[in-house]
């Protein structure tokens, strides 16, 4: 592995350092889409008084033996409970056929 590496985007240098500082200290959301595998997380959120305020809830939760993951705005109150309703907008769900994994004709 090299001392130092650098990391360019489009002609300019984002980052330029010893890897280890490279992965500690990234300077940019292009070195954090660079480094890591898997790729790192990107979050988006506000800090307000030292605290991440999330844009929007990640919510996972499991019916049966199928898990689900779902995308809430912050705004909304969200509790764990021992049940939910989910309801699933057409437009946003992709429905695939258990048997050939096709999309239904």
């Amino acid at each position: 592995m090299s001392d130092r590496i650098v990391i360019v985007n489009q002609g300019e240098v984002q980052q330029l350092a010893g890897p280890e500082e490279i992965y500690q200290r990234l300077a940019n959301r292009c070195v954090a889409g660079f480094v890591g595998t898997p790729a790192m997380n990107v979050l988006r959120g506000r800090i307000d008084g030292g605290v991440l305020t999330g844009q929007e809830h990640i919510i996972l939760f499991q019916a049966g033996d199928a898990e689900f993951t779902a995308r809430v705005p912050a705004e909304r109150r969200v509790k764990a409970v021992g049940a939910v309703v989910l309801a699933v907008r057409g437009r946003n769900a992709h429905l695939l056929d258990a048997v050939s994994n096709q999309r239904p004709a």
